[in-house]
């Protein structure tokens, strides 16, 4: 998602710069033009925060723990250390 985003980014302002430059000579109109896109996305995303229920207190911890579990299941070689004796990563000791 940011990568199709970073390519729009670096595609479409330098066409409407060109545009806009091409028909007013001048690129003014075209920084207030990106000026009035920035401020738009940002009262957007005021306006969905705005509108998200507060988090109740251990809201995010009680959602967090099957999540965890479940990775510690799928992936039990990540969750040990390294450094303990068995460990897949580990030398067996000499001798």
């Amino acid at each position: 998602m940011a990568g199709a985003a970073g390519g729009l980014g670096g595609f479409f302002p330098p066409l409407v710069m060109a545009l806009v430059k091409s028909l007013t000579g001048s690129y003014t109109l075209g920084f207030i033009l990106f000026a009035a896109v920035a401020i738009l996305g940002l009262l957007v995303l005021v306006r969905l925060e705005r509108s998200k229920p507060a988090p109740r207190r251990g809201d995010a911890l009680r959602s967090a723990g099957p999540v965890l579990g479940a990775r510690e299941r799928r992936f039990p070689v990540l969750m040990q250390d390294p450094a303990q004796p068995g460990h897949p990563g580990r030398a067996p000791p000499p001798g």
